[in-house]
């Protein structure tokens, strides 16, 4: 966590509970701010950042609360709040999505994965000094169900110096980027991006315009005979809120084995 507080007593960080939900507090002076230092949602959905302090002794209405984010190492301001007045600021990627409650909450709506960012809450009270915390909002999409081809050119041969191509997984639009882990009859096969290794998989990242991660790879294999009845898969991992870890598999796929060398090779 980053803290930016100024003021007239040293800093203190403490962290508790209310309810069941964690929240960290710090501490300048007077003036306490208390955040949850993590909030997970899924794209598209609405997030909410709450945000309580303390001031003591009380002080008037001129207590301003802020709601900023950390672009390019500079921090810029989304939201704010000064006598019970809030309101949004332009210019900012939250523009036109961003509310601040009355309770200092901060809404975001429609979250996008670009919103995956540090948000501070900073409360200015005059002479009580300035305190703030760090809430870091994380942003999940499960990934399209992979799809696994088989290359165009089905000449696979047995006992080749090289190794072939067995198939091109692809799994589109996920967030945090997904992992796809390659099956051969129901075992994993270890990942191995060595192109000299007999059996090594090419892998490739696309970030789409919506920041969505589409991730593709591709599986080579030196065949032996007894890989004719084999049956391939693939599956994508992935990360949900709750440190939920989850999967979703392809379709399986048999090796078209070419008749003429079949004969020749495997009798």
């Amino acid at each position: 966590m980053q803290h930016v507080t100024t003021g007239p007593v040293r800093e203190a960080f403490i962290l508790f509970s209310l309810s069941g939900v964690f929240f960290s507090a710090v501490c300048s002076g007077a003036v306490t701010v208390s955040v949850t230092p993590k909030v997970e949602v899924l794209k598209g959905e609405t997030a909410k950042l709450p945000c309580i302090y303390t001031v003591s002794p009380p002080t008037p209405s001129n207590t301003v609360v802020e709601w900023y984010i950390e672009e390019g190492g500079t921090r810029k301001r989304v939201a704010f709040s000064q006598g019970g007045v809030g309101k949004s600021d332009d210019g900012t990627l939250l523009t036109g999505r961003v509310t601040i409650g009355e309770d200092f909450s901060l809404t975001i709506s429609s979250v996008e994965p670009a919103d995956e960012l540090d948000f501070f809450c900073q409360v200015t009270a005059g002479p009580n000094g300035v305190g703030d915390a760090t809430t870091m909002l994380k942003v999940f999409f499960a990934p399209e169900k992979p799809e696994l081809k088989k290359p165009s050119s089905q000449a696979i041969s047995v006992g080749e110096e090289t190794s072939s191509e067995i198939g091109t997984c692809v799994t589109m639009n996920g967030h945090p980027q997904p992992r796809i882990i390659w099956f051969k009859d129901d075992l994993p096969l270890p990942e191995v991006k060595d192109r000299k290794e007999k059996t090594n998989m090419i892998s490739s990242v696309v970030k789409e315009a919506s920041g969505l991660s589409t991730v593709k790879s591709t599986l080579y294999m030196q065949l032996k005979k007894a890989d004719k009845d084999s049956v391939f898969q693939c599956t994508v991992e992935y990360s949900m809120p709750g440190d939920q870890i989850k999967e979703k598999k392809s379709d399986p796929i048999t090796l078209n084995l070419n008749c003429e060398w079949t004969d020749q090779t495997l009798t």
